[in-house]
């Protein structure tokens, strides 16, 4: 009997553990410029079904001004939504809100993780050199060796003016827009609000 019960566990891990899903669709928002965001943040917002398809919607936060290639997997008893960018960034932050259609997990438990990924093959986070931002001869901020933008990096803008941009972790926390005399004339941490200023 107790070898019974055993293989049938050992056939339902098997089943539930190697489950196929099927990735159908995915539709990422545009940057929603009416909320702060907060790097490394993400939830779901909503999870049903429509028919057989499961359709999760998440909150992100990812840099402005790119494009997104979304992957999933499920890993034992784990959905796994990924996401990496592509393009050229933009120097801030944006949320946006992410929907994945998914096939194959109808009447199945299980829990879900949300991640950012760095490379096609591993979800681990590349070990770079670190790079150094120089404004005037002097080491103002830098790149780590985790790709996080740490310290002070200086933007020219067309008409001579430049844009003073504060970094912790990756995350711009103040950006102060000053005209080529050194003169503030905006400062905030809103990165918009710099833009409507310049």
């Amino acid at each position: 009997m107790k070898r019974t019960i055993a293989i049938l566990l050992v056939l339902i891990n098997l089943f539930a553990f190697g489950q196929e899903i099927k990735f159908t669709n995915f539709k990422p928002s545009e940057c929603d410029k009416s909320k702060k965001p907060i790097s490394g943040t993400s939830k779901i917002v909503k999870q049903k079904y429509n028919g057989d398809t499961l359709v999760i919607e998440v909150s992100i936060t990812a840099t402005c001004c790119v494009d997104f290639e979304p992957s999933i997997s499920f890993d034992q008893d784990t959905l796994n939504l990924a996401f990496m960018e592509t393009g050229d960034p933009c120097e801030c932050i944006c949320c946006y809100q992410f929907t994945y259609h998914i096939l194959g997990l109808k009447g199945i438990d299980f829990k879900t993780k949300i991640y950012k990924k760095y490379t096609h093959n591993t979800d681990e986070v590349l070990v770079n050199p670190v790079k150094y931002y120089i404004n005037n001869g002097d080491t103002t901020g830098y790149k780590d060796k985790y790709g996080n933008k740490q310290g002070v990096i200086y933007i020219k803008t067309e008409n001579g003016n430049y844009i003073e941009t504060f970094y912790k972790n990756n995350v711009p926390e103040m950006y102060i827009l000053k005209n080529r005399d050194g003169v503030i004339i905006k400062k905030s941490p809103d990165w918009f609000e710099i833009l409507t200023a310049i």
